[in-house]
């Protein structure tokens, strides 16, 4: 059930930011933590600065948590 329910909390993030008009920030999501990219890889392939790139990540893992929070994971 625990595993259940994170996995639909990242996928309601993924879904928010795709639908949300911020497509990149899903893509950093599934290319960070889903095919294991190193940091520096993901920024090449968004073609984002570093300031971006952490700034997009801190909103990426904030959204999972709210989402993950909503569903009394957190």
């Amino acid at each position: 059930p625990y595993t259940m329910c994170f996995r639909s909390a990242v996928r309601e993030t993924l879904e928010e930011y795709e639908t949300g008009g911020e497509p990149m920030k899903a893509r950093l999501l599934v290319l960070r933590y889903f095919d294991g990219l190193t940091e520096e890889s993901v920024m090449d392939f968004i073609n984002a600065s570093r300031n971006t790139y952490y700034a997009w990540k801190k909103d990426v893992l904030d959204t999972v948590a709210f989402h993950a929070a909503q569903k009394g994971l957190l």
